[in-house]
Order: structure tokens, then C-alpha cells, then sequence
């Protein structure tokens, strides 16, 4: 997580609402959206999942494990467990995402 917060905010999504007031936006809405893919029903679902999500995460494996706060062996078992995901019997990812719309002025909100 300390790499993440160097560069970005990995929580940020619980504070959109926040920010958007702060930034002077009115009438601010925030939605959390679940997902959740499972096999064998959602397996194209899933495995496009899957791959979007390490098309990221593992070009930033080195920059991680080198945080002192990371096990790199751990980290490495994680990562490829989580790829190999979509081909395990009933398996699950669930996940959440954020999605805030705010209005500046007297104009339409604005979607972020």
C-alpha cells in the first residue's frame, strides 16, 4: 500500500464525496457498484477481469516488493494465484468501484 500512496491514492474512492464538496461541486452523488464473477457462469467475464487488472499490477510487482512493508514471495504467490483464478473450479473475484457525480454551478453534473 506504501507504493500506492507514493504514487496515488489507492482509497480514494471513499473520499470522492469529500473532495467534490471541497472542490466546490454541489448536489454530489456517489455510487459504490459491487462486482462479483464467478465460474463456470461468468468465466469470459472473469478472465477479462483478471487481465485488465494484471495488465497493472504486475509491471509495478519489482516497485512493491521493494516497499519494506512487502513480502516479495508472498506478493509473487498472490499474483499468480490471482492469474491462474479463471481456471479454478467455482472460483470468485468480487471487488467494488466508485463512481461520483457532482455540479458546478448551475450546470449538469458532472460525471467522475
Amino acid at each position: 500500500m506504501a507504493h500506492f500512496r507514493r504514487h496515488g491514492n489507492p482509497e480514494v474512492g471513499s473520499s470522492l464525496g469529500p473532495l467534490l464538496e471541497q472542490a466546490g461541486l454541489q448536489a454530489v452523488e456517489v455510487l459504490l457498484r459491487g462486482l462479483h464473477h464467478w465460474l463456470p457462469g461468468q468465466a469470459g467475464s472473469q478472465r477479462e477481469l483478471v487481465d485488465y487488472i494484471r495488465a497493472f499490477s504486475e509491471p509495478e510487482a519489482a516497485a512493491m516488493a521493494a516497499d519494506p512493508d512487502c513480502d516479495p514471495a508472498l506478493l509473487r504467490l498472490g499474483l499468480e494465484r490471482f492469474a491462474r483464478l479463471p481456471g479454478r473450479p467455482g472460483g470468485a473475484f468480487s471487488g467494488a468501484c466508485y463512481r461520483a457525480v457532482g455540479r458546478a454551478g448551475g450546470r449538469t453534473p458532472r460525471r467522475v
